[in-house]
């Protein structure tokens, strides 16, 4: 059964060029706290960020690397052009830290990334299908369904983007997504949340 958030929500994926590339952050990254990846923190962490966040290129050939406007890192880094199209949108606790791609031939400046910290527990017991524990915070999705009674008290603003309270997976809204295509953003694509399955992430 569909339930009633299920068709205006999506979940966003890396695509197209974006995927010959595995990124990851630097052992130097001001974004991390003695090897701590501070993004991974439910909680805002502007105090502890030392300086701009440097990432590197994990997997893939560097000397073809163009960046796109989405990368999966731990998040999502963004390149200036997405980094400004969400920041106008004033998401609910999310916070931007500029960052910089390093690879062996060049420095990509002007990127940027995302901080997200809005966990709901939104998961809907029934009709999703998932293992593990939301209390125990390992939450492993096989298919989604979100939570109408959660959703229904919290005004659209501030669920706009949040994280699945127990999973480390965030799903958008449907805005948000409109806002992407128009703009012709690249890197990324959406699966709307009643289309969507584990399988999806290998299609």
């Amino acid at each position: 059964m569909t339930g009633k958030y299920d068709t205006e929500y999506y979940f966003l994926q890396e695509s197209g060029l974006s995927l010959e590339y595995m990124l990851g952050e630097r052992k130097d990254s001001g974004t991390s706290n003695n090897g701590r990846n501070l993004m991974f923190m439910p909680k805002p962490i502007h105090d502890s960020v030392a300086g701009l966040g440097k990432i590197e290129i994990t997997d893939g050939d560097e000397d073809s690397f163009t960046p796109c406007d989405f990368h999966k890192v731990f998040g999502l880094l963004l390149s200036e052009l997405a980094f400004k199209l969400l920041s106008e949108l004033k998401l609910h606790k999310v916070d931007y830290y500029e960052a910089e791609i390093i690879t062996k031939k060049k420095i990509w400046k002007k990127h940027y990334l995302m901080h997200l910290y809005n966990e709901i527990d939104a998961i809907h017991p029934k009709r999703s299908v998932f293992d593990g524990s939301v209390e125990d915070m390992d939450v492993i999705l096989e298919k989604l369904s979100l939570n109408e009674e959660v959703l229904d008290e919290i005004d659209l603003e501030k669920r706009m983007m949040f994280y699945l309270d127990g999973c480390a997976r965030f799903v958008v809204h449907e805005s948000i997504v409109k806002a992407i295509e128009d703009t012709k953003l690249t890197g990324i694509e959406a699966i709307r949340v009643d289309k969507w399955n584990i399988g999806s992430m290998f299609d």
